[in-house]
Parts: structure tokens; C-alpha cells; sequence
């Protein structure tokens, strides 16, 4: 293994470059919605105008017997009722418009906050889980609050957010799927206003859209009686009730019309009594499904060329006989027809008159068929395109590559200027690292505080930004694929009867499994603080003797940090030694944050405690409060 140098980069620059661009952006929509605002409100006034007017005209109709004034009233208030239509339709447009310019601006505001990882201006993270057992979800802040996918994620249905989830938590990832989401990744970072307008399409309609009712519904066992025959023996009812009722009105029958509407009533009634359950369904798809129009309609209507892997993604919304769009449209619209059981009055005119529950539960049978068939393929497809679009956006505001990923070849790990992607760019301190060949690891030791465990959550972050196909924050990273693992972050288990040792000892078991396990992937392991929870002398025996079981297997590579300096000094096939170290100048306690070759000679648990006001043993140097100092050293 060989450290490489850092390589600079003009990374503050290109940072308050992309600030400045989002914030003329910014402005330039600002711009959009106060000229927006201002017409709504005279929109509004107008609208106000002509409703006083319609009503004084239509004043004038009930208050004179003149009949030109009358007629002039009249044409006057259709007239003013008109031009109060075509108002309220320009008006509803305006703010339309003015709804999809002030998401846009926010969405701006959201890439700002991303950018600056100005973690309080986010949306809510998702709420999804890590699988128990995961090997390094839970060590890797991937999910949850001031993670990789709160700070990635810009999907706003619950399939894209789980979709990003999946990718990022891949725990063997395949070299054709991650190169296919690598071009996904590389054609939507070109594309940045279809992007945009992707995450867009769904926040216009609502800030987030759970489509889980859907799929419920679709997926439910629905037992009703079959609507098709009771819905043509109800219609023939309906008919006949009609010229019976007509032949009566003439006075050229008796009142049989009275006889056939019972039983047409009988007969409907018996046949809708499985609707209810239907229909309870159907109520909550019109909230779920207004957004899906949107949002499928704007894919179908834009054919992407240039790009192989985005077009197949989006094939299935071109493809189709019947665009996604209008399906779904249809689907609102039969679902909303169901809605008249909650007006009594109405419900019961309009099934007086004609069938009208078993015709809309006919059509609505129909159309979850349809659905059952096409709308899983579109939900999927647009779940990949979320969370690619994620990935996308991530890339191009940090302007940082997508990693070179490769099967075979030297080196299968090499990372130039890699810094911790939830840090600030402006901030965090690069280091480079390489490794030759499989079986190569690293022991890092420094004093606290230096940066170890930093170092060691940047590599396995950055390695499951890219198993998910997304950029990486470093300036280059070349590596073969992994089974990633990482003993970061272990929790005693209260519930489970777990101490804190037994935990750890579970966790470095489940990795070295993996490691000896001849199938596979290699494994990229990360280890911090090894058997932290025993006593010195059994922690050196047990660390050393785990150190060479890895060492033997010669199927992993990563890198181990440890205070114990007794562990740097083993002499183990494979393994080298780098250390993160400190200093102090002029009282100062100062961290360079930057990873050197060989192992650290230096302590400094002891200055922290002096520092904090814990007693120390005598004769050493002390170093004030004030002087402890977490700045980077020049």
C-alpha cells in the first residue's frame, strides 16, 4: 500500500462558483414570482369587479319592467358572467404558474443547502430502515438525519427515496448493473432542467407522494359480485323505467313505471352490496394518482436520444398503446365518480336515474386491471429515474467524477484527494490512498482526535456512493468492487441481552466469515477501535491474532484503526502502517489531518484531559482550554 500525495484543487473557488450560479438563478426566478404575484392579485381585483358588477346588472333584470332595459340587463350580466369565466381560467393559470415558480425556488434554495450541507434547510429525511444485520448501513450514516441519502436524495415519491435506499445500501453489487447506472448517472448530469423538471413534476401537486394506497389497492383481494351482467339488467331496468314513465306522462298507460323502479331498485340493490369495499378503496387513489398525471406525463412527452440506458428506462412510457398520462387521468376521473356515496341527496338522484355505482365500478374493475398490468413497470422505471436524478444532482454540484470501476487490474483501490462527502467541502482535508492488490490492508493509528475515524467513514461512504453508481467526493477513484463491511459504529443491545463486547465480537465474526468466504466478491473492510471493550492484554491478543486470520485469507482489503500502538508494531503480511498525528505549537494543540506512512509515535489523551481539567500525572506539560485548538495546521 502507498499513500499517495494530495493533490490540490482550487476547491473553494469552484464551491463559491456554484454558489453564485444557484443564487443568479435564485434571483432570476424571484424575479418570475413577484411578477406572478402582482398579477394574481390584479387577477383578483378584477375577478372582485365583475362579480359587484354582475350582481348590480343582474339587479337591473328583477328591478325595471322596461323590456329594452331588461333585455340590456340581460346581455349586460352574461356578458360580465363570461367575462368572469375567462378571467377565473386565466387566473387559475397565473396561479399555476406561480405554484410551479415557487417550488422551483425553493428547490434552488434545497441546492444551496445541499451544496453548503446546510443540513436544517432540507426536507425531512426518509423514514426508511436499515435491514438488522446490514453490514455497514448503520456505520456509514447511509439513511436517517444528516446521512448520504438525506443529503443525495431528491425524489419525492416513497419508490424513488426507496429506490436511492436500495442502491446505496447494495451489499454485492454487480458490475453490469452499476456500470448501467453509472450511464444513467453520466446522461442526467447533462441534463440538467429534465432533472430538474423530473423532481419538479411531483412536488407542484404535493411535497411528497406515498403511492403505497396505490399499489395497495391494486395488489388487494377485491371480492365483489361481477358488475358486468347486474350493470346490463340494471341499464335495461333504467330503460324501460324511461318509456313506461314517458307512455304514463302521455296518458297512454297505467302508472307501470311505479312497479318496474321497484324492481330496479331490488335488483340494484342486491347487486351493489359488494361495492362498498371498492369504493372505500377508490376514495383514497385520487390524492395518490393526481401527481402520477404530472409527473408521466412530462416523461412521455420528452424522447431522450443520446443515451442508451435512459432511453430503455423510459421506454415504457413511450412505448405503450395508451400514454401513461391518460390512463391515469381516466383512472382519477372514474375513482372521483365513486365519490357521490358520500352526498345522500345526490347518490340517491343519480342511481334513480341510472345505474350509476355499478356503471363507475364496471369501469373502475376495468381500469385496476389495466393498471395491475402497466403501472408496476411505470412505477419502477420511475423509481430508477428518481433516484439516478438524485445521484445526478449530487455529481454535478460537487463537480466531482464518477469513479473508474473495473474487475480486474492494478491497483483495485486508489483514492486521490477523497474527503468525507457529508462534510463541507470548503472545510474537510483531502488524503489519498492506494492499495496494489487484494490482501493489502492498513493499520492507522494517530491520537485522538486526528482524524482516523473520519478517514475511515470517507472511504466506505465514498465506495457505497459509488456501488450505487453515483459520484464520489474526491478528485479521482479507481477500484474494483467489494462486499463492503464496517465495524464503525457497534450499539449494545438491551432488548437482545447484548453487552457492548459481545456485540463487537458478533460484528468482527460476521466480517471475518465474510472475508474467509471463498464465493464472492472481495471484501473492503473498515475496523475502528478493535476490541475496545476488554482489557489491554486480551484486546493486543485477540486484535493480533485477528489482524493475521485476515491476513491469511488474502481476500480483503482495508484498513484497521487503533490507538493500540503495540498492534502497529506487528509485522503482518499485507498489512502496512499509516497514522494521522498532531502537534503543538506555541501551547496550541493543532491536527493537520492528513495521513503519513508509518506508525504514529505520538499520544495526546493525556494533553486532552489536562485541557478539559482532569486529573493527570505530574510533570507535563499543560495545555489550557483555550489552547486546545481543532484547527487545521499550515
Amino acid at each position: 500500500m502507498i499513500v499517495m500525495p494530495i493533490q490540490n484543487a482550487s476547491t473553494i473557488r469552484q464551491h463559491r462558483a456554484r454558489i453564485d450560479a444557484i443564487n443568479r438563478a435564485e434571483r432570476r426566478i424571484d424575479r418570475e414570482v413577484k411578477s406572478l404575484e402582482r398579477a394574481s392579485l390584479n387577477f383578483s381585483r378584477i375577478r372582485l369587479s365583475l362579480g359587484v358588477a354582475f350582481v348590480i346588472a343582474l339587479g337591473f333584470v328583477f328591478a325595471t319592467d322596461a323590456l329594452t332595459i331588461r333585455f340590456t340587463a340581460l346581455v349586460t350580466t352574461a356578458s360580465i358572467a363570461i367575462l368572469f369565466v375567462l378571467t377565473a381560467n386565466r387566473h387559475d393559470r397565473t396561479l399555476s404558474s406561480l405554484r410551479r415558480f415557487q417550488v422551483w425556488f425553493q428547490f434552488y434554495r434545497e441546492k444551496q443547502a445541499r451544496l453548503c450541507r446546510d443540513w436544517d434547510s432540507l426536507p425531512a429525511a426518509f423514514d426508511g430502515s436499515i435491514p438488522k444485520d446490514h453490514p455497514f448501513g448503520s456505520d456509514l450514516q447511509i439513511l436517517g438525519p444528516r446521512s448520504v441519502h438525506h443529503l443525495v436524495d431528491i425524489a419525492v415519491t416513497r419508490e424513488g427515496r426507496q429506490r436511492l435506499s436500495d442502491w446505496l445500501l447494495s451489499e454485492e453489487p454487480s458490475i453490469d448493473e452499476v456500470k448501467w447506472r453509472q450511464r444513467l448517472v453520466t446522461s442526467l448530469a447533462r441534463r440538467s432542467l429534465f432533472r430538474d423538471r423530473i423532481a419538479l413534476s411531483g412536488r407542484v401537486q404535493q411535497d411528497s407522494v406515498d403511492l403505497r394506497p396505490l399499489t395497495s389497492w391494486l395488489q388487494a383481494d377485491l371480492r365483489s359480485p361481477s358488475t358486468a351482467r347486474a350493470l346490463a339488467a340494471t341499464s335495461g331496468l333504467a330503460a324501460l323505467n324511461y318509456v313506461l314513465f314517458a307512455l304514463w306522462a302521455f296518458q297512454l298507460m297505467l302508472p307501470f313505471w311505479a312497479l318496474t323502479v321497484g324492481v330496479y331498485f331490488a335488483v340494484y340493490n342486491w347487486s351493489a352490496k359488494g361495492l362498498k369495499q371498492l369504493f372505500d378503496r377508490a376514495e383514497n387513489l385520487v390524492s395518490a394518482l393526481r401527481p402520477l398525471t404530472e409527473m408521466f406525463r412530462f416523461v412521455e412527452s420528452r424522447h431522450q436520444s443520446g443515451c442508451t440506458a435512459l432511453s430503455e428506462l423510459c421506454a415504457s412510457f413511450w412505448e405503450n398503446e395508451t400514454k401513461p398520462s391518460v390512463l391515469i387521468r381516466r383512472a382519477r376521473r372514474v375513482a372521483g365518480a365513486t365519490s357521490f356515496q358520500k352526498n345522500p341527496v345526490l347518490w340517491v338522484l343519480l342511481n334513480t336515474l341510472c345505474p350509476w355505482d355499478l356503471l363507475f365500478a364496471h369501469r373502475l374493475h376495468s381500469l385496476r386491471q389495466e393498471l395491475k398490468t402497466a403501472l408496476p413497470e411505470w412505477l419502477d422505471s420511475w423509481a430508477s429515474l428518481e433516484a439516478a436524478a438524485s445521484l445526478a444532482q449530487f455529481a454535478e454540484l460537487n463537480d466531482r467524477p464518477l469513479p473508474e470501476i473495473s474487475s480486474d487490474g492494478t491497483p483495485v483501490f486508489e483514492a486521490h484527494s477523497i474527503v468525507h462527502p457529508l462534510l463541507d467541502p470548503t472545510d474537510a482535508v483531502p488524503n489519498s490512498i492506494r492499495f496494489e492488490q487484494v490482501g493489502e490492508a492498513a493499520i492507522v493509528t494517530g491520537s485522538n482526535m486526528t482524524g482516523k475515524s473520519t478517514f475511515l467513514r470517507a472511504l466506505g461512504t465514498n465506495l457505497a456512493l459509488a456501488h450505487a453508481g453515483g459520484a464520489v467526493t474526491a478528485l479521482h477513484l479507481k477500484t474494483h468492487l467489494y462486499r463492503l463491511h464496517a465495524v464503525l459504529n457497534v450499539a449494545d443491545s438491551v432488548q437482545d441481552g447484548f453487552s457492548y463486547f459481545y456485540a463487537e465480537v458478533r460484528r468482527l465474526k460476521f466480517l471475518l466469515d465474510a472475508i474467509e468466504d471463498p464465493e464472492g466478491l472481495p471484501v473492503f473492510f473498515l475496523i475502528d477501535e478493535i476490541l475496545r471493550g476488554t482489557n489491554n492484554r486480551e484486546r493486543f491478543l485477540g486484535s493480533s491474532s485477528y489482524v493475521t486470520a485476515i491476513s491469511a485469507a488474502k481476500s480483503s482489503v482495508g484498513l484497521l484503526a487503533t490507538h493500540d500502538l503495540d498492534l502497529a508494531r506487528l509485522d503482518v503480511d499485507g498489512f502496512a502502517n499509516v497514522h494521522f498525528r498532531d502537534r503543538i505549537e506555541a501551547g496550541r494543540m493543532v491536527f493537520d489531518y492528513t495521513i503519513h506512512e508509518g506508525p504514529s509515535e505520538t499520544t495526546n489523551a493525556l494533553r486532552v484531559l489536562e485541557a478539559e481539567g482532569l486529573p493527570t500525572p505530574p510533570s507535563r506539560q499543560v495545555v489550557t482550554p483555550d489552547a486546545l485548538s481543532l484547527e487545521r495546521g499550515q
